[in-house]
């Protein structure tokens, strides 16, 4: 079975979704119901096998300049990094201090 059809509706608003069974099925999906969706498929993906690999394949398209913030957590044993996504929404992550450290080395000017 081929995967849904997906279409940005007029509006920019929604997305309508037709399913290719018999009879085709179509639903429309607010922006609410695609990041829900997003979050839940995300979390599915992450049990699946084959595993994310580690290292990233060449291409892919980087988001230009995205939206960043970080803070300590609350046990000041990482470095919580925050990118806005245009695609995702909000990604969070948790940097242990020492890959943290490498890090701001990394983006330093020479």
């Amino acid at each position: 079975m081929a995967g849904p059809e997906l279409k940005l509706d007029g509006d920019g608003q929604s997305v309508t979704a037709t399913f290719p069974t018999n009879p085709p099925v179509s639903m429309k999906l607010s922006t609410a119901d695609i990041e829900a969706t997003l979050k839940i498929l995300g979390s599915l993906r992450e049990q699946m096998q084959p595993e994310v690999p580690d290292a990233m394949a060449d291409g892919g398209e980087p988001v230009a300049d995205p939206v960043w913030e970080t803070a300590p957590d609350e046990s000041q044993q990482n470095a919580l990094l925050r990118i806005r996504d245009p695609r995702y929404g909000w990604l969070l992550y948790a940097i242990p201090n020492e890959e943290a450290k490498k890090l701001a080395e990394y983006l330093q000017p020479e």
